[in-house]
């Protein structure tokens, strides 16, 4: 069974789904939350990518729709386009900084365990003011249930492929600060996911090309 039994199906890589307001509050109120597919379909959730046989689907408000993927394109209430104080309210002060605009936010530490995670988000200038272009999370599963298109760190390869599909590519990668090496899985969408022996080790999201940089704000993530 496709994911159409779940949605209506679009001839568009967008779906909205309308009235999902009165669907958020049956089940607890959390935006992000998921509704779980089961052993061969994929999870469904807002702001979230769900592969449908041979697309990739992007299910969000119709609200925020835009006719791209830049609703989907967010790990945890991190998204591309939000402003620079609106992530920090999020994850606080950086840690420390990386290129010419990137900076990495500590998400999660277990010093007796010695497991962690942590945001890295790349910034663009826009109007005077920074914005996400490229974020990223690594590292160990976290209690914090932080995930991306329902897919959290720890998670096995097999989900990946039941929730996205395959790749359309792979590579493979280094990260001597971490101590572990894998493999990237490429999508034609704009993310990649890191596996390393066979869980996801990382997501990242980045602003596609032919999509203006700006600023955006998800309807349902609004902070008062």
């Amino acid at each position: 069974m496709g994911v159409g039994a779940w949605l209506t199906r679009a001839s568009a890589a967008f779906v909205g789904i309308g009235g999902l307001q009165t669907a958020v509050a049956q089940t607890g109120n959390d935006p992000l939350q998921c509704m779980t597919g089961g052993d061969s379909v994929p999870s469904v959730g807002v702001y979230d990518f769900v592969f449908d046989n041979t697309r990739t689907l992007c299910v969000a408000p119709k609200e925020d729709a835009d006719g791209t993927l830049m609703p989907c394109l967010r790990i945890g209430r991190i998204y591309i386009g939000q402003a620079r104080d609106e992530v920090e309210k999020e994850t606080g002060s950086p840690g420390r900084a990386f290129g010419d605009a990137g900076y990495a936010y500590l998400v999660y530490r277990d010093t007796i365990a010695e497991e962690g995670a942590y945001y890295a988000v790349e910034y663009e200038r826009v109007r005077n003011q920074d914005v996400a272009a490229a974020i990223q999370l690594t590292g160990d599963p976290t209690p914090t249930g932080l995930h991306f298109s329902c897919l959290r760190l720890g998670d096995p390869e097999a989900d990946v492929r039941r929730q996205l599909g395959l790749p359309a590519g792979t590579t493979p990668f280094d990260a001597p600060e971490a101590g572990v090496s894998g493999t990237r899985w490429e999508y034609r969408a704009p993310f990649s996911i890191e596996i390393v022996n066979g869980r996801v080790f990382g997501f990242r999201v980045w602003r596609p090309r032919g999509v203006p940089a700006g600023e955006r704000t998800l309807s349902l993530l609004r902070r008062p």
